[in-house]
């Protein structure tokens, strides 16, 4: 099986942090650390575990691989402010159409946080409106068109305003 796919340290590190990595995941992905070149005495004690022995011991061995690595764990907050960011330049490059990317953000991201952060309030506002407006035509076959491609509009700003906010120190 492959790994999760990730782009960086801080990346990997807000996935373990929302748990959308499970133990049996992280073997392989101090494999594919290693081979990007990454050393780290734990890297090489979390490649030996077996998937399906100790999941807290993968765990421990993963979290000091990382470090050692340099990189800190970020708060759960953060976490998705980074994967939420991802997401958003995925919605502005089109790679993603933005109800989706909204919908991933509230239904990946923020359900894991005690309150929702202000930054991503109009990707989940927005993307339960998209899905009531699409509950509704199921139901009623009434055309919510020109309220989605609002909602739409709103994520697709919201996107660009998140990556911004996230690049600025």
């Amino acid at each position: 099986m492959a790994p999760k796919q990730f782009a960086d340290l801080e990346e990997l590190a807000s996935q373990y942090v929302l748990e959308q990595l499970s133990s049996d995941e992280l073997p392989d992905i101090a494999e594919s650390l290693i081979l990007r070149g990454m050393q780290s005495p734990n890297l090489l004690r979390l490649l030996a575990v077996e998937k399906g022995e100790s999941s807290e011991c993968a765990r421990k061995y993963f979290e000091h691989s990382l470090s050692e690595l340099g990189q800190q764990m970020p708060t759960r907050e953060r976490a998705a402010l980074i994967l939420a960011t991802q997401i958003a330049n995925q919605i502005i490059d089109g790679t993603i159409p933005p109800d989706v990317g909204a919908m991933t953000i509230w239904k990946d991201l923020v359900v894991k946080l005690e309150k929702t952060p202000p930054e991503l309030w109009l990707f989940v506002s927005n993307s339960s409106a998209i899905e009531d407006c699409q509950s509704d035509a199921g139901f009623w076959g009434t055309d919510h068109s020109e309220l989605i491609s609002q909602c739409q509009l709103e994520i697709r700003q919201a996107a660009e305003r998140l990556i911004r906010s996230q690049k600025q120190p």
